[in-house]
């Protein structure tokens, strides 16, 4: 039974470039839910006090949220209720995973399959530009993931917090993980850079420059210049290849509106900015409406996503919700320091954790599953691989069979 939660789970997150969807059910919810289901018929599921404590709080909080903003708003938007489920999926995805993940050669196997969803999904922002102009696909000019319903309905931002995020877990981990020769690492990168310029958002560019920059301070205090050099004049490289590569054989019109759209960082005169901060503030207004203990909740809300996790928080649960939630990352950020993880695994740990805080105080990703998933899943697995010291830094010769 446990290999068959594994197989579901591995999936699960093989599927996640697809984003057809029926009813709003997409191949991976399907596959992630089996999984889960076998879990709890073979009483096999992992979980703490500390999670169910966690996840009752945040329902308690959410559901009072719900009566009160029903009280002072009357609205009532069904659709909100979903959101209880996305709320409840950040724990699921921890849960399922702490409770099949107990050998080396599964957290080696879940590595392959993020990487190689990681350099589809690379790749397919090329495949979607050129079937774009060839007049096959007939949507935004950003692109989106795989078979999704709609091309005109972009997920460029989504797509390139994805892109980003993988991209700095391929720098700092994936790398040497994988073994993996300069050349080829240096075409991953580029090609990796190149796709996030192309999708035309710049809170990805943003997150793998912070990235970046903490690498370099990294090497800086442990005093390896070379190491140093090197990512300078890899990164300097990058920035020419991927300058060189947007225009070839494309409509320099075209490309310039992406590229435009990747590096356009004057935050107080853009409208995607504005919007956000539009939104915050509606977001307190909400707070000031159901007297800031509680929130609206998410069937009152005046949105459906704020893009910001501050802001989302603060609509569907108000201040009680904010601060049991910077409980929960207090409490992770301790256990991972109280565990016996080496320290350097305790750094990357944090790096990774506070890379994904960082895009989703841009854009609340954590409540899409296309990005949430995989994204949580590998910090997931790092962080239980690590606890239960069947974590991998590199892949030896003897698991390349795995």
């Amino acid at each position: 039974m446990k290999s068959f939660s594994f197989s579901f789970f591995c999936l699960a997150i093989l599927l996640v470039p697809i984003n057809y969807q029926i009813s709003g059910i997409r191949p991976t919810d399907i596959f992630l839910y089996l999984s889960l289901f076998i879990v709890l018929i073979s009483g096999e599921i992992s979980i703490s006090r500390s999670v169910i404590f966690s996840i009752l709080s945040i329902l308690s909080v959410l559901f009072i949220s719900i009566f009160v903003g029903i009280y002072h708003t009357n609205v009532y938007n069904e659709i909100g209720y979903l959101f209880i489920i996305k709320y409840i999926n950040i724990y699921l995805y921890y849960i399922v995973l702490n409770s099949i993940l107990k050998e080396k050669k599964q957290f080696i196997i879940i590595n392959k399959i993020l990487f190689f969803i990681f350099i589809v999904l690379v790749f397919w922002v090329f495949i979607y530009i050129f079937l774009r102009n060839i007049g096959v696909i007939h949507g935004s000019f950003r692109p989106d993931f795989i078979l999704t319903n709609n091309w005109n309905i972009t997920g460029g931002h989504l797509y390139s917090a994805y892109l980003s995020f993988f991209l700095v877990v391929y720098l700092f981990y994936w790398r040497s993980f994988f073994l993996h020769k300069f050349l080829y690492s240096f075409f991953i990168i580029t090609t990796g850079f190149t796709a996030l310029m192309l999708t035309g958002s710049r809170g990805g560019v943003l997150i793998l420059g912070i990235g970046i920059f903490f690498s370099q301070i990294k090497q800086l205090f442990s005093q390896k210049q070379y190491g140093v050099k090197r990512i300078i004049l890899l990164f300097v490289i990058i920035l020419i290849t991927g300058y060189l590569q947007s225009g070839y054989k494309f409509d320099e019109l075209y490309f310039y509106n992406l590229l435009d759209r990747s590096t356009h960082f004057q935050v107080f005169d853009d409208t995607s900015s504005l919007a956000r901060v539009k939104k915050l503030e509606t977001a307190i207004s909400e707070l000031e409406t159901s007297g800031y203990i509680f929130g609206v909740g998410p069937v009152s809300a005046q949105y459906l996503f704020y893009d910001g996790i501050i802001a989302i928080i603060l609509a569907h649960g108000g201040l009680s919700l904010l601060i049991i939630t910077a409980a929960t990352l207090f409490y992770i950020f301790f256990s991972v320091y109280k565990s016996a993880m080496p320290l350097h695994v305790k750094i990357v740990l944090y790096e990774f954790i506070i890379y994904y805080l960082i895009l989703n105080i841009i854009t609340d990703f954590i409540f899409i599953t296309r990005n949430a998933f995989p994204t949580l899943v590998f910090i997931y697995a790092y962080w239980i691989a690590s606890s239960r010291r069947i974590f991998v830094e590199k892949i030896s010769l003897t698991n390349q069979e795995c």
